[in-house]
């Protein structure tokens, strides 16, 4: 079934039509718009009715834009006598209905005038003598030459406007004036969320959200609206969270909703945010990975391990164990050293020796250093072997401070 392109009318067989390719032009002066790069206009069709609109528009459109051009070409014509005027008469074609209502118009005013003319008649004697006084006022004012008037802004000086500085993208055509927004913006030629938390790394798809976030984690006047069910004491940062734990926990009806999952192409592995596959996809492709360290070359999938590397290399360890003194990089470690070494009973016991481990991968690790001697960490040096790599690294320092003494 054909369609008439500017009315959207069904078209039947008997319906008369012609060709949009022919009338793209006025169409486009007309409305300003064109047709999709999809569409062919020789296939379009446009009704008889759309026609006779279209010409009668164009028709109109044509004589508004001869009387401006005119009336704007009389006026700056310069004028050569100044007692002389000219008199320009347009002459335009009415319809029947606006002489009509013309010639209603002239009549209304005429019955008015007829009606004053008796009320004005009293008092013409004693406008006279004001009309006098006026008409010499008048002329005095006439007399006196008259001061031009400067254009409004003239007498200012216009300060020279400050040069934005431009951002632009090395990857695409897009330019920017806000700093913020070309970081977010080189962050999605990575395949990355675009907004980044500065503080610990985290990736927002929104600047609404990234702001949410630091009032929520990293701000001192964050909110706190605690639970109002009897016996809870946990508060929350916002009242959706507040919300979501008041159906988790205290609603026996709450029922969970399944979650999308997100399943990597290669290996096969779900995960529940598309954040976590794009993080994990970076394990079949390390090459890809956009944070790379300044000092190795080391590159990795998010800005905080990069950072938590940067402090490897810096020699900072801010987490101490409250248990033993030991130092530790990231919380991370530190949570799992406690956890290995001072929480819970020893209760994985070597069958070689008296050693016992709190979890099977130490016992584990132990079994193949010590007692099957595994040591796959060589040292390129003096061909040394470890069996674990951070031995391998504390034994890499002393060439190094070697070589520097030798400096």
């Amino acid at each position: 079934m054909l369609n008439c392109r500017t009315c959207g009318k069904d078209l039947l067989e008997n319906d008369l039509y012609e060709n949009m390719e022919n009338y793209i032009d006025t169409y486009f002066h007309l409305t300003a718009l064109q047709l999709n790069d999809y569409e062919n206009p020789s296939l379009s069709k446009i009704c008889i009715c759309c026609v006779k609109k279209l010409n009668e528009f164009d028709r109109f459109r044509k004589v508004c834009l001869e009387v401006h051009w005119l009336l704007h070409k009389i006026k700056n014509e310069p004028k050569e006598d100044e007692s002389a005027q000219e008199i320009v008469t347009l002459k335009f074609e009415c319809t029947l209905e606006e002489n009509a209502l013309q010639q209603e118009d002239l009549s209304c005013e005429n019955m008015g005038r007829n009606s004053n003319s008796n009320d004005n008649s009293d008092d013409a004697d004693n406008d006279e003598d004001n009309n006098d006084s006026d008409s010499e006022i008048k002329s005095e004012a006439e007399s006196e030459p008259k001061k031009k008037r400067a254009k409004w802004g003239s007498l200012k000086k216009k300060e020279p406007k400050e040069r934005r500085t431009v951002y632009p993208c090395d990857r695409c055509n897009r330019k920017f004036f806000v700093l913020f927004r070309f970081k977010a913006h080189k962050r999605t030629h990575d395949g990355l969320v675009p907004y980044e938390c500065e503080i610990c790394g985290r990736g927002f798809p929104c600047a609404k959200n990234l702001k949410r976030h630091h009032m929520q984690k990293h701000s001192a006047d964050r909110l706190s609206v605690p639970c109002d069910h009897p016996g809870c004491e946990q508060v929350f940062a916002t009242r959706q969270g507040l919300n979501r734990h008041k159906n988790r926990v205290h609603n026996p009806n709450y029922v969970m909703p399944p979650r999308s999952a997100f399943i990597c192409d290669t290996c096969g592995k779900e995960y529940t945010t598309n954040g976590a596959l794009k993080i994990h996809q970076y394990s079949h492709a390390p090459a890809e990975m956009p944070f790379v360290c300044k000092i190795c070359s080391k590159k990795f999938s998010t800005s905080a391990k990069l950072k938590e590397h940067t402090l490897r290399h810096q020699g900072v360890k801010n987490h101490t164990c409250p248990h033993c003194g030991l130092q530790k990089v990231s919380k991370n470690e530190l949570t799992t050293h406690i956890k290995n070494m001072h929480s819970g009973p020893r209760c994985y016991s070597c069958e070689i020796c008296d050693r016992v481990f709190s979890n099977t991968s130490g016992l584990s690790l132990h079994v193949r250093i010590v007692h099957q001697g595994v040591k796959p960490y060589v040292c390129t040096v003096c061909e040394f072997a470890f069996g674990r790599s951070d031995h391998l690294k504390r034994h890499m320092k002393g060439h190094m401070r070697v070589a520097l003494t030798k400096q």
